[in-house]
């Protein structure tokens, strides 16, 4: 960024924060002057009357020291020092935009200065930065980051996990909230409590917070300034409330004034406390600011400006078909079931540690450090709990690579374990696969025995883009073969368990242990199946799946969750697209009813497709009878256990 010509006046730091201050209001201004052109086709939140928080926070945070923003963040980009014409580009939609083009006004990033992204969801991003600080401290780099959000982001339940979690491990974090007193069109009084405020309500969190007259340059400064050296000597997170105003409407580049919600005399107090007026008459009458300085220090920003909007004008689109590239960058004292024994005695309680039950923040924070350098690996004991962090996993895990121009990936491993038997019931034995699966961005893998378990698990680790680990409870026990070798499994890969030519079984996960079941009785019955385990769910392995539908004409999906929208309809479409005139008959699927799990022992008998259901469908498509009423290993013990080990849910 641009610094003011010190020529012009001194190298104070006032006069240094007046000239960044000046900078944010006259960009802002010139977006909106220019927003009816039709050339900027984004939404855009303007912070005209807000420019003092972000200009000190810019200027007392280091360049190393990383920040994250909202939806409205163009003051925390430029006070930053983010790049103002790759910023323009961008509103531009073009390809030398910050994000390529493909993020708009809420969505800029600029690594170079640690400005690491804004996003449009609101308190989206305060979990990932709390993640970007517990990475600086695992890594001891020093480092603050800095979270900006606004009055309307702490009636976010995140929010509060957040902070939970940034005072329990004490993490170097400075929270800024702009109260600018509206969400949209509704005031503070109307969404939070009276007699209440936002920074005493943190502080009973136990973190050290404080209140301040946003609209106070000097006061802003200082206040940023002790903050941030406090964090520094170790003092844990720190809470700032600074009351400001945002002078133009919502989202757009008008002013609002007539649609009466905001109060006329409530509008005249404000812009009476205009920070940059203040800043300037301080300057004055201490400084010996002349009117002189100011206007040179005007001419030097709207110089920059204007060659910053033809830099964005004279920029090319982005070509259509980079549309669909950049999607991918090539307390629990039984430990998750067994699966983590001894690794806090192995490796520490700083890189092996229980996380509070805060499922969306603890998802965003471990995002936050995936981006800062580290490769998480989380683990939700449920995948039905997973779902209270579907915001994180969708608009940041998945999206963060392409919505920001391919300029950071997110390499998160999260182990989501499906449940099932035992009357876990509607809300613990849900099969979300293909959910995610639907996801773009997001890479899914769900492994059906111990050898692919470790190689799909270190491919995942060691890949640079968000990968669901899906592990089926029943499997936890099964016994096989697995290399010492570190070796990896390449993800997007399928195998063939078993070779045949009548037809070809898909499946994934357990349904692959019901597969090799049937696949046996049918052998001994003069049927070959060509057994295909998917292994990874997104993405398939396709040829593999239509290689072996071409040589045996039949196709049996299978599928551990609902039949409806299911990751086996998927299979049967794309083969019927594919290999429509290879197949002598339609396709099959078996996955469970569109229902959920029943509880009861006895409703859930024949709930779940096993082998004897394949057995029988099998036989109908080849026109044989067959009777599997006793199998081999499949009548051993009660319907709802996979064996006598089984004890329970945990």
């Amino acid at each position: 960024m641009n610094s003011p010509d010190l020529r012009i006046v001194n190298d104070k730091t006032e006069v240094v924060l007046l000239y960044r201050m000046m900078r944010i209001r006259a960009v802002e201004e010139a977006v909106a002057a220019r927003y009816s052109q039709w050339k900027m086709r984004c939404p855009t939140h303007l912070c005209s009357g807000q420019e003092a928080v972000p200009a000190a926070v810019g200027m007392v945070l280091g360049v190393n020291d990383p920040v994250v923003g909202s939806h409205r963040s163009h003051g925390h980009y430029l006070g930053k020092g983010g790049d103002l014409s790759r910023m323009l580009a961008e509103l531009y939609g073009k390809q030398t935009g910050c994000s390529k083009g493909r993020g708009g006004s809420m969505h800029l990033i600029d690594k170079k200065i640690g400005f690491l992204g804004c996003t449009a969801i609101v308190a989206g991003t305060i979990p990932v930065g709390v993640g970007l600080a517990l990475a600086s401290q695992q890594r001891k780099l020093g480092q603050v980051c800095g979270i900006f959000f606004g009055d309307c982001a702490v009636e976010e339940g995140v929010f509060y996990e957040s902070l939970n979690f940034a005072a329990l491990r004490r993490l170097p974090v400075l929270f800024v909230c702009e109260n600018n007193r509206y969400a949209v069109y509704t005031p503070l009084q109307k969404r939070q409590p009276p007699h209440r405020t936002i920074h005493a309500m943190v502080a009973g969190i136990g973190v050290h917070a404080a209140h301040g007259d946003g609209n106070d340059p000097l006061g802003v400064y200082q206040m940023v300034l002790d903050s941030v050296n406090a964090i520094r000597q170790g003092d844990g997170p720190r809470f700032l409330e600074f009351d400001t105003y945002r002078l133009r409407e919502h989202c757009g580049p008008n002013k609002d004034d007539d649609l009466g919600y905001r109060p006329r005399d409530e509008l005249d107090y404000w812009l009476n406390k205009d920070p940059i007026v203040r800043l300037k008459t301080w300057l004055s009458e201490n400084c010996g600011l002349r009117e002189g300085d100011v206007d040179a220090m005007n001419d030097e920003i709207h110089r920059e400006i204007e060659a910053a909007f033809l830099f964005a004008e004279n920029s090319p689109f982005p070509l259509r078909e980079t549309a669909f590239t950049g999607l991918y960058r090539v307390n629990d004292p039984k430990r998750v079931f067994g699966t983590t024994i001894d690794l806090k005695e192995r490796f520490g309680e700083e890189r092996v540690f229980d996380m509070p039950t805060s499922e969306n923040a603890m998802t965003g924070i471990a995002i936050g450090a995936a981006i800062r350098g580290l490769r998480p690996v989380m683990t939700h004991q449920r995948m039905d709990f997973f779902l209270l962090a579907l915001d994180q996993l969708v608009n940041n895990a998945a999206k963060w690579h392409y919505m920001f121009g391919e300029a950071q990936s997110v390499p998160i491993t999260i182990r989501l374990i499906l449940g099932r038997g035992w009357g876990q019931g509607p809300t613990h034995s849900q099969d979300l696969t293909a959910w995610f699966a639907h996801i773009p961005g997001l890479k899914v893998v769900s492994p059906s025995n111990p050898a692919d378990a470790k190689g799909l698990l270190l491919s995942a680790i060691f890949d640079d883009n968000p990968v669901l680990f899906l592990e089926h409870r029943w499997l936890h026990s099964m016994e096989g073969e697995v290399s010492e070798r570190p070796d990896r499994i390449p993800l997007g890969k399928g195998v063939r368990l078993r070779e045949g030519s009548d037809i070809t079984i898909t499946g994934h996960s357990h349904m692959i242990i019901e597969a090799l079941h049937a696949s046996r009785f049918l052998q001994d019955h003069g049927i070959a199946c060509d057994v295909i385990d998917l292994r990874s769910i997104n993405p398939v392995d396709w040829p593999l799946i239509f290689a072996s539908v071409r040589k045996t004409g039949r196709l049996l999906a299978l599928d551990a969750g609902a039949g409806t929208g299911s990751v086996a309809g998927e299979i049967i479409a794309r083969v019927a697209m594919t290999c429509f005139h290879d197949l002598r008959q339609s396709p099959r699927r078996i996955a469970m009813p569109d229902f959920p799990v029943p509880t009861s022992f006895a409703l859930t008998e024949g709930f779940y497709p096993d082998a004897r259901d394949i057995i029988r469908t099998v036989g109908d498509m080849l026109g044989v009878s067959l009777s599997a009423a006793t199998l081999p290993g499949l009548d051993q013990h009660p319907h709802d256990v996979p064996g006598t080990w089984f004890k329970g849910p945990f």
